[in-house]
């Protein structure tokens, strides 16, 4: 409860000076036991100041889904990558936007899910106090594990060499909810 203090007490002096919170991309691919989550998330500074910020980035965790085994931030068009800096129930790392731009942050981190479940914290969305403009996430499982449940409904799923990507897109997005992802072996 005091990490979820800290990050609204970051999104609160986020939303007076900026940056702002547009949208994710996300892509998590399923195996056995392990879910590797990596995407992008897009910044904007409407202001006419510089903005540097540390943002807390939050892991669920629990028995099951214990503490990510490796995580990595990367910024910009080439990708940098910036140091981060470990929490015990996420990692932080400071955004610094010029005046009038947008940035792009990437983010990929591979946790194990001993009971082949995996939870993506969305709520945390709510603390920037509006929605984002564009919300996707891409849900790939191998052929031979099947999706049980997902706690958002799926939109498009294609079927690949390999594996089944499920397809989810939400315009206008303030999720009340935390996305949930369940599998098990094809039966």
């Amino acid at each position: 409860m005091v990490i979820m203090g800290m990050y609204l007490a970051l999104a609160g002096r986020l939303l007076a000076n900026g940056p702002y919170f547009v949208s994710e991309d996300l892509q998590f691919t399923i195996s056995d036991s392990v879910c590797r989550m990596e995407g992008s998330y897009h910044f904007e500074n409407q202001t006419q100041q510089t903005t540097r910020t540390r943002l807390f980035y939050p892991f669920y965790l629990d028995e099951d889904s214990p503490f990510p085994q490796s995580y990595e931030v990367r910024v910009g068009e080439d990708k940098d990558l910036i140091p981060v800096f470990t929490h015990p129930a996420g990692i932080s790392f400071v955004l610094e936007l010029a005046p009038g731009s947008q940035q792009q942050v990437w983010v990929s981190y591979a946790q194990t899910a001993h009971n082949r479940q995996f939870t993506y914290i969305l709520r945390s969305t709510q603390a920037w106090k509006r929605p984002l403009e564009q919300a996707i996430y891409e849900i790939r499982i191998p052929r031979e594990l099947s999706l049980i449940s997902c706690s958002s409904e799926i939109d498009t799923t294609i079927q690949q060499a390999d594996f089944l990507m499920h397809r989810i897109v939400r315009e206008n997005f303030l999720p009340s909810r935390d996305l949930q992802i369940k599998w098990g072996n094809q039966p």
